[in-house]
């Protein structure tokens, strides 16, 4: 008795030749396919609107993690609800240029490889806009945000209180210092 063996090998020409004809029988699909995507890719460039992402690095001794997530969404709450009067007066632009800023993002740097000897946060500020024109007038509104706030401004005067103590300090350590050189001088040369 003999089995019949299964052939397993494949002939590569039938197989080019079997290819070739569906190419063929299908062509006229392929092709419609093709052009229906080109042309619908096309329109979307064309009628999609254009947004344009920036980022800024942002080194700050005064500003917190927590604080600046905190401006970030009271800017984000603007933007969603499209309270452009509010955006345009935090940011220092126009109103009208505040309905082209459509996201903000400030993410901190902390845990990313920076020199750990800085006592500085670094923050990564990101920004969507739909018009170009807009972008390097925010980064100067951004930094007016940031620096213009409530919490830095009481942080600014109160390191200006400390700065001023420790000078202070530091004028009567000299003083003392030059009344004991006196006193010194005096005794080693008028004995």
């Amino acid at each position: 008795m003999s089995t019949p063996q299964s052939n397993d090998e494949i002939d590569l020409m039938e197989l080019l030749v079997k290819s070739v004809l569906i190419v063929k029988r299908n062509l006229l699909q392929i092709v419609l396919f093709f052009v229906m995507g080109t042309v619908i890719g096309f329109a979307y460039a064309m009628l999609a609107d254009k947004t344009y992402e920036s980022k800024m690095l942002i080194s700050s001794d005064i500003l917190t993690e927590s604080f600046a997530a905190k401006l970030s969404e009271n800017i984000e709450t603007l933007i969603d609800e499209k309270n452009y009067i509010e955006i345009s007066k935090k940011l220092s632009i126009d109103p009208s240029e505040a309905k082209d800023f459509s996201k903000i993002e400030i993410e901190s740097l902390k845990d990313k490889t920076l020199p750990e000897e800085d006592d500085n946060n670094y923050f990564l500020v990101k920004i969507e806009v739909e018009n170009e024109a807009l972008l390097s007038k925010l980064q100067m509104g951004i930094i007016h945000y940031l620096e213009n706030n409530e919490f830095v401004s009481i942080r600014v005067e109160q390191r200006k209180d400390y700065l001023k103590q420790v000078l202070t300090r530091i004028d009567i350590e000299i003083k003392s210092l030059e009344e004991f050189k006196t006193k010194i001088i005096q005794v080693i040369f008028y004995k």
